[in-house]
């Protein structure tokens, strides 16, 4: 099937387009990351230009692998693209209520958390809701000083669910689903 030059910008576009719209919100989030996580995946956002992207995404197009490409260009660049998989989809822990069960340990962390997170303080917590939902604090275990945080919502009952980096001690980023 041979394009029409018309329908060949189209295609073009549209991979041009999602890829940057992708890059902007992603860099977005992860500028918002609590100081004292996830340094590993930030530098790299806080040092690439959109005009950057820009020229990769142009210089690329028509590249038939171009998301894969993309991928590789950020992580060259310092960025993380685990989350780029399943697009960019933010949670807010504000939307994540508990049920009756669950809310003496989601008001603990809601009180607890930025207090962790500002003096690098290991910490977990658990409730129920709509999932079973667990949020992980981790500095000791790694050794550049920066910490990681994590957000499981899990079916009740079961091992599977989605997963989240959180970035700060309002929002998590997804990254995976079992």
């Amino acid at each position: 099937m041979k394009l029409s030059f018309s329908q060949y910008i189209s295609l073009y576009r549209l991979g041009y387009d999602d890829n940057l719209e992708m890059f902007k919100k992603l860099k977005r989030v992860w500028l918002k990351a609590h100081p004292n996580l996830w340094k590993c995946c930030i530098e790299g956002y806080k040092n690439i230009s959109e005009q950057e992207v820009e020229l990769f995404l142009f210089a690329h197009a028509g590249v038939s692998d171009l998301y894969e490409k993309f991928k590789e260009f950020l992580s060259s660049k310092g960025c993380e693209t685990y989350s780029l998989y399943y697009g960019v989809k933010v949670v807010y822990l504000s939307s994540l209520k508990p049920t009756r069960s669950g809310c003496r340990e989601y008001e603990k962390m809601k009180k607890e958390l930025k207090h962790n997170l500002d003096n690098k303080i290991d910490c977990e917590y658990h409730w129920q809701g709509f999932y079973d939902y667990s949020l992980r604090v981790n500095f000791k275990d790694y050794e550049d000083g920066y910490g990681r945080a994590f957000l499981s919502c899990e079916y009740k009952g079961c091992g599977n669910g989605h997963y989240y980096y959180l970035v700060n001690e309002k929002i998590a980023i997804h990254v995976e689903d079992d």
